[in-house]
Order: structure tokens, then sequence, then C-alpha cells
């Protein structure tokens, strides 16, 4: 619509739906006004310099109103552009905050646009995240695609995104294939799979649990060398091993923990019971040294007592003295 102002352009616009001719509106312009204000929130009216065209104002409806001169638009002026020697400067009359219009003065947001900011709120929902499987899928796909195409940095460059996402073995697969033709791209994270792997393997067979947690923890983050060596059995499987390590030390530690409340209350047979079970060999060395500093302290209280003789200590002793010694030179 050619018009001077917002307010022309609403009323132009009222005028070429009443035309003769025009569909639902001919010849009842106050009607086809009424509905143009109830139906439309904003105006913004474009200006032309240079050639160039620019916003020059932008105005809010609300609805229309009775005038000497017959029905006229009711509009508020939300911003507008002032000419200056630098380019134009912007003028507001409110402030976007929280998703409403924040005044200078008194609050002028139109009871429509009101309605409708409130309807907004209420329709709102969180943004549909695709799921991690969804992105390995997707992943997968590209990195296909990256890998046919001859841009195997690509294609990892896809997996490994996908991996910090989902830890999906298909994405180890896929990285395998990749790296199986580029051997250049494999060969320092395949030696430093291997480090990490022996480290795991060593910390493992010492029962450092959390040691070997820590290794893997970092390996399993970077796919490139995760993928590009391969273990005996797998890295589930040492993964795996960690976890049996870890649970098979709170199950002591549980049950030391019940046999030194046992100790507590003067029961040293039932406490004795409770860890007879329990293997030193199996535990990290911190627990096994909790494990026999309790054993010891019960047979000690049933020593005096005379239920069992001295001999009974020295094996817990011999035991006991042995993993401090470790555990001081270690």
């Amino acid at each position: 619509i050619h018009a001077r102002n917002t307010v022309r352009a609403v009323s132009r616009l009222a005028d070429c739906a009443a035309m003769p001719g025009a569909y639902l509106y001919e010849g009842r312009r106050t009607n086809a006004l009424e509905d143009i204000c109830d139906n439309f929130q904003v105006v913004i009216h474009l200006a032309r310099t240079a050639g160039r065209r620019y916003i020059n104002e932008i105005a809010l409806l609300d609805g229309c109103e009775e005038t000497a001169s017959g029905l006229r638009p009711t509009l508020i002026r939300l911003a507008w552009a002032e000419p200056v020697a630098e380019g134009i400067r912007w003028h507001c009359s409110a402030q976007v905050h929280d998703d409403r219009l924040v005044w200078e003065e008194a609050d002028r947001t139109p009871e429509t646009l009101l309605q409708r900011f409130a309807l907004l709120k209420l329709t709102e929902r969180p943004r549909a995240v695709a799921s991690s499987r969804a992105v390995v899928d997707d992943a997968l796909a590209q990195a296909a695609l990256a890998r046919q195409a001859g841009a195997s940095e690509r294609a990892l460059a896809i997996l490994r995104r996908a991996w910090s996402e989902r830890q999906d073995e298909r994405l180890v697969q896929a990285a395998r294939h990749v790296l199986a033709v580029e051997p250049a791209l494999a060969q320092a994270p395949a030696v430093a799979g291997r480090t990490a792997y022996e480290q795991i393997s060593t910390a493992l067979a010492d029962r450092r649990w959390h040691v070997a947690e820590a290794v893997y923890t970092e390996l399993s983050a970077d796919l490139d060398r995760y993928a590009a060596f391969s273990p005996p059995g797998g890295w589930p499987m040492l993964a795996a091993a960690i976890t049996a390590g870890q649970q098979a030390d709170q199950a002591a530690l549980n049950d030391i923990k019940r046999a030194k409340q046992a100790l507590a209350q003067g029961r040293p047979r039932d406490a004795l019971d409770l860890i007879a079970k329990l293997e030193p060999a199996r535990l990290s060395d911190e627990t096994a040294l909790v494990l026999l500093r309790t054993r010891y302290t019960a047979l000690n209280a049933l020593v005096a007592t005379g239920e069992v003789g001295d001999a009974a200590l020295i094996p817990v002793v011999a035991a006991l003295r042995m993993r401090e010694a470790a555990q001081t030179h270690g």
C-alpha cells in the first residue's frame, strides 16, 4: 500500500477492500476498516532515500474510533526513525522484556496484543531435541557419505561429535572403517590407545580401581583412540572389570561397616561372621587394609575372652604387616 504514514496506510487498505468488485467488502468501507483494525496488530511504514528503502515507523493498531470526519484507526507509535547527519536514529516508546512491552510511561499495549502474548505463553512448548540415538543415526549416515566422498577427516569429525552425545559402539565401528583406509590418521591414536590399555591392565592387576577408571574415562572420551586400538575382549570388557572391582569394594565396605557396629556392641563373633567370606586379595589395598584391621580387632577380642587361641592372630597379623609395608613403599 502506498501511503505517507501508518494512519494513511490503514485507511488506504480499507479503501482498496471496499472498491467496486472487491470480494466481501464491496461498498462497505466502514466494515472493512473495523475488521482490519481488529485483526492486524502491527503496521510497518517504509520510506525511501538514495534509492534504498528503510523502515520509517512501526505502530501498533488498537482498534478504531469515531471522529467528526468518520471512523479512524487508532495507532500507537512504537518506534520511528529520524534522519540525521550520521544516518538514521531510532526512537522507541517501549522496550521488550520477558516477552512483553515495557513502556517509558503508562502501559499502552493494546488489549488484543496482550491477549495474544498470554495465549503464546500458554502454548509455549520446549523445542524438541533430537534423542541421542537419533543423533547417532544421523551421524552414521553423514559420515558414510563423507567417507564415500574421500573426506575421511570430515567423517571422523562427524562421528566425534555424535560420540560426545552418546558412546554408541556403532560409532566405533564406523570410525574403524575410516581409520582402516587412512593409516596415517590411525597411527598416533593406536599408540595412545595401546598405552592406555597397558595402564588400565596394570591398575586392574593391582586392584587400583580408581586409577583404572580415570584412565578409561579419559580414553573413552577420545573416539579416535578408542577405535584405533582394540584390546583383547574389547574396551567394554575392561570397563566391566573396572565396575566389578568397584562394586566388590563397595560391598566389602558395607559388610565391614556392619562388622564394626557389631564390635561396638560387644559382639566380636558376629563381626567375624560378617566378614568371613571377604578375601583381601580381591580388594583394593585401601579396602583390604580396613578389612584386615577389623578382622584383627574381632579376633583379638575373642582371644581376650579365651574363645580362640593366639595362633588365630598370626596369619592376620602377617597379612596386615605385608599390606601396610606395601602401602608405605608404594
